[in-house]
């Protein structure tokens, strides 16, 4: 399992698209921190951003690098390794790139301006938790989408619809 997580991982953490979306979430920190001096206001803007998009990157991206991967994934099933220990390495490998991703993205920009006091530090950091867990859930939603369909418009489709669910209507 461990094996299979580096090679996700570290396969991921090379990507230009998550590469794209750390730069954005700097860039959207760092915007926010020079165009106020209240940390609360950063915190709460941060939070309304990343309630939407976390989940949506986390889905779209990890069924997107499913489907791409299908035939590495066939490759592994047919050495003699079970299937818990190659799904398990291969999802969190996905989870752990785009949370680390989210964390560099959110967190780095806030502790480096030195604005984060002690009364806010509480709330910053359960809005991190709640990004992370929410990339995390929804990047296990796509792997699970891309395990039951292996129609791709099919697993994008029920993708957007399920992020829409719950991100949307449901929110």
């Amino acid at each position: 399992m461990l094996k299979i997580f580096k090679y996700t991982f570290f396969d991921l953490i090379r990507n230009r698209w998550l590469i794209i979306y750390t730069a954005f979430y700097l860039a959207l920190t760092v915007g926010l921190l020079f165009l106020t001096t209240d940390i609360t206001k950063v915190i709460v803007s941060i939070s309304n951003v990343t309630l939407i998009l976390a989940p949506l990157i986390g889905i779209l991206y990890g069924i997107m690098y499913y489907y791409s991967s299908i035939d590495f994934l066939t490759f592994l099933l047919a050495q003699p390794l079970s299937r818990r220990t190659i799904f398990t390495g291969f999802s969190l490998g996905i989870a752990v790139s785009l949370s680390l991703s989210l964390f560099v993205g959110l967190g780095l920009p806030i502790l480096l301006s030195g604005m984060l006091d002690a009364s806010h530090v509480f709330i910053f950091f359960l809005v991190l938790a709640m990004s992370i867990l929410l990339t995390i859930i929804f990047a296990f939603f796509s792997f699970v989408i891309g395990l039951r369909n292996s129609n791709r418009i099919k697993g994008f489709g029920l993708a957007i619809f399920l992020w829409l669910f719950f991100a949307v209507i449901y929110d």
